[in-house]
């Protein structure tokens, strides 16, 4: 995945992960062959059960500061949510 997202040249401010070992590690991966400008970055309220929205106001109140890309890892509920955001 991470060797596809580089080679259609996706480009990213940062990734975000949990707290959760296996989150890091997939940012890590991701990070090194993306590149992120701002590496990765542990955020809290990612775990696998938390409420999407407090992430989904975060990302919109930033976006609104600032344009720029991010991409989250490790966060089951925003993936599966995130269709009814878009």
């Amino acid at each position: 995945m991470a060797e596809h997202l580089a080679s259609v040249g996706l480009t990213l401010d940062r990734i975000e992960h949990s707290d959760k070992l296996r989150a890091r590690q997939t940012a890590e991966i991701l990070a090194a062959n993306l590149h992120p400008a701002n590496g990765t970055i542990q955020v809290s309220r990612l775990a696998p059960n938390d409420d999407v929205e407090s992430a989904r106001a975060r990302l919109n109140a930033e976006t609104k500061n600032r344009l720029g890309n991010r991409a989250g890892h490790g966060w089951l509920p925003l993936r599966k949510q995130s269709q009814q955001f878009s």
